[in-house]
């Protein structure tokens, strides 16, 4: 589900509201998709611009306890979810360089024996206490 735009990111969600079988390796191989895709339109928009050689993509997987619902108030209420697993794939997100994926070492151990990836190591997000290690 695509949750929402969030200036120049996304928030998509996998196995909620409805549950998937393999939420992780849907997250894996939707990024994988994602990220040919983007290099293909990208080649386009370089043949019109060079400035679009500038452009990149990076993109952040997390999983974990997250409140998934409306949150907001009878003024303003927006489905959503939030947690530290939403907060720490965002901020890994902002740390890949174009390119790149990353995801944290749960998403990974659930997704081995269909992806293959290298350990970054442990990564101190911002507004994280420990380390969180990156692959």
């Amino acid at each position: 589900m695509l949750d929402k735009f969030m200036g120049d990111g996304a928030l998509a969600i996998f196995g909620a509201p409805v549950k998937i079988d393999e939420p992780n390796s849907a997250a894996v191989s939707a990024a994988c998709q994602i990220m040919l895709a983007f290099e293909k339109i990208r080649a386009l928009w370089v043949d019109r611009s060079e400035v679009f050689e500038q452009v990149g993509l990076g993109i952040g997987i997390s999983m974990g306890p997250v409140f998934l619902g409306n949150i907001g108030s009878t003024r303003r209420l927006d489905y959503t979810v939030i947690g530290t697993d939403v907060n720490i794939a965002q901020r890994l997100a902002s740390e890949t360089a174009s390119g790149q994926i990353y995801a944290t070492d749960r998403v990974y151990n659930s997704v081995t024996e269909k992806f293959s990836a290298k350990e970054q190591g442990p990564m101190l997000l911002r507004g994280m206490e420990s380390p969180v290690r990156v692959y």
